[in-house]
């Protein structure tokens, strides 16, 4: 994490299948704060609320 802080090492991981997509990463704010970061992006409800976008119109 000495590193991250430092702004000498960034970490990002992505990984996906048909079902939806993940970020991991670890990120630096400044030399006193860094961050994790999990990012979830579900490809099945975001196509359900789609089709419920369209059918709306």
């Amino acid at each position: 994490m000495h590193e991250v802080k430092m702004g000498r090492c960034k970490y990002s991981l992505t990984c996906g299948s048909s079902e939806g997509v993940i970020e991991l990463s670890i990120r630096n704010i400044s030399v006193s704060s860094c961050y994790v970061q999990l990012i979830y992006e579900d490809n099945i409800n975001s196509e359900i609320k789609q089709q419920q976008a369209k059918d709306d119109l």
